[in-house]
């Protein structure tokens, strides 16, 4: 637990959220990992704009879950595209490989 005076970095805040995603959003992010996992053994990458595209963020949801989908040992970014949703701005995105189920 961190002291009233500490200041979270970018980094632990980012965790925080991660974490708190995992724990409240579940069942949206296995839904979003299976569909990710599966479409990136039939085309060998995926990034986040086939899975928004496919598994739809509720509208309860924050999008920011959607951060935590790649999260893991099991995911390699292995390169970068645009991201497609108009709010995105065409900002540069990672895509990556599933590497399978590993137990680090």
């Amino acid at each position: 637990m961190r002291s009233a005076w500490e200041i979270p970095s970018g980094k632990q805040l980012k965790l925080d959220v991660m974490r708190h995603h995992e724990e409240t959003k579940a069942e949206y992010l296995a839904a979003a990992r299976s569909f990710a996992i599966d479409y990136s053994r039939l085309h060998g990458s995926v990034s986040i704009n086939e899975v928004r595209e496919a598994v739809p963020v509720p509208d309860d949801v924050h999008p920011s879950v959607l951060g935590a989908v790649f999260r893991g040992h099991q995911w390699q970014p292995d390169g970068f595209t645009v991201a497609k949703h108009p709010s995105a701005h065409a900002r540069t995105i990672r895509t990556y490989k599933y590497l399978g189920d590993i137990i680090w």
